[in-house]
């Protein structure tokens, strides 16, 4: 004897969800130039610190900075941080300006 079973579970709604998103980004990838290329960028940049370990060319995946650099980064937030200035968070762009990556 078997049981009817009414409703969805949430493992179908996320698989619903999920192919959804997958339908979005394949149609942005295949029609929209911009979006193609940046999630190239996006593919090299994710390599780079696979193999090498190391974020924009100087400091570590694991924290480590360029001795230049006096912003640390965390990779527990994915921020820079300023530690002479209670670990006040900086942005990546004055991160990249002061030479940090």
């Amino acid at each position: 004897m078997t049981r009817r079973r009414q409703g969805k579970s949430a493992t179908e709604y996320m698989l619903l969800l999920a192919s959804l998103v997958v339908a979005v980004v394949a149609g942005g990838y295949s029609f929209v130039p911009v979006f193609e290329s940046g999630v190239n960028a996006l593919a090299t940049d994710v390599s780079e610190v696979l193999v090498t370990g190391k974020i924009g060319g100087t400091g570590s995946a694991r924290g480590d900075s360029d001795s230049s650099c006096y912003y640390t980064y965390d990779p527990r937030t994915g921020r820079w941080h300023d530690t002479s200035h209670d670990y006040l968070m900086v942005t990546n762009a004055t991160a990249r300006d002061a030479g940090c990556y």
